[in-house]
Parts: C-alpha cells; structure tokens; sequence
C-alpha cells in the first residue's frame, strides 16, 4: 500500500499594513468629500452675452396686482400649462418681469423671446405659441408706463 503524500498547506496571504489601510481610508475620504464638493458647487451664473437676453430683471417686493388680477392671471397661466403655477410666487414674479419689458418699450418679438427663456424650466417649457399666450395673460394687468 502506497503511503499518502503529505502537501504542505498553502502559505497564508501576506497581511496588509496598518499604514496601508490608514492611506486608504484617507484617499477613499479625501475622494467622497471631492465629489460631495463637485456636486454641491454652484457658481455665479455666466453674464448674458448680446445674442443671449438677460430675462431675469428686478421688481418691486410688493406686486402691483390685485387679488382679483392675481387670480385670473394664475387661473389663465394654469391653463396654458400646469408647471407655470407650481410655484405661483414665481409665476407672478415672471409676469412681472414680463410687464416691465413691456413698460420699458421692447420690441413685442423681444418680449416673446425673453418670455420663452424666462418661463421655461422649473415645471414647465415654454414654446413660442406658449409665449403668446402668456403675453395676452401679462397684457390684461399690465399697463405700459
């Protein structure tokens, strides 16, 4: 009878050190906190070039519209499109901004333009139909200076 070879067990895997596992758990952290970073970052808005309107204007804190004027213009933005009055705060504020480019004499293809890039984005988009149609909206409240 043959006598059984003994194999000697395979040598265990050499253990990492401790000055290793410290490194690593440095640069798993130092690159968490460079991502969370990147993804929080938010810079200035790049300034409007000339072919790119600034849309966005100051208005008074307090609006000039009425309660009443408020209601039907919020109702009327509603029905052009639902994501208009999600925030209805910023749906007036719009219209606002909408009506001083009226009061300060722009071209009404002006208004159109600035009113498709200031409504659109948030909860909704705006198309050059839309934009008309929130023009008529502005135009019953709004009153040229």
């Amino acid at each position: 009878m043959q006598q059984p070879t003994m194999v000697a067990p395979p040598p265990p895997p050499p253990k990492k050190s401790v000055v290793w596992k410290v490194l690593g758990g440095i640069a798993a952290g130092v690159v968490a906190f460079l991502v969370v970073g990147w993804l929080l970052a938010s810079g200035p808005e790049p300034a409007p070039t000339p072919d790119t309107p600034a849309v966005e204007q100051l208005v008074p804190e307090k609006s000039d519209l009425t309660a009443g004027q408020r209601a039907v213009y919020l109702a009327t933005m509603g029905s052009i499109d639902q994501g208009l009055v999600v925030n209805e705060a910023r749906a007036v504020r719009r219209g606002e901004n909408t009506c001083l480019d009226i009061q300060q004499g722009k071209s009404e293809a002006q208004v159109l333009t600035n009113i498709e890039a200031r409504f659109s984005g948030g909860n909704a988009t705006v198309n050059s139909e839309g934009a008309a149609l929130i023009l008529e909206a502005v135009k019953v409240w709004c009153r040229p200076a």
